[in-house]
């Protein structure tokens, strides 16, 4: 459990609000 592990958790957040961003605009509705 280190930097890397929080690097990693950060990056894993970013990538699923991308993804639920990308839900959104297809669906044309807020989640």
């Amino acid at each position: 459990f280190g930097k890397q592990h929080i690097e990693n958790l950060f990056s894993d957040l970013q990538d699923g609000r991308r993804l639920l961003d990308l839900l959104e605009g297809l669906t044309g509705q807020k989640l």
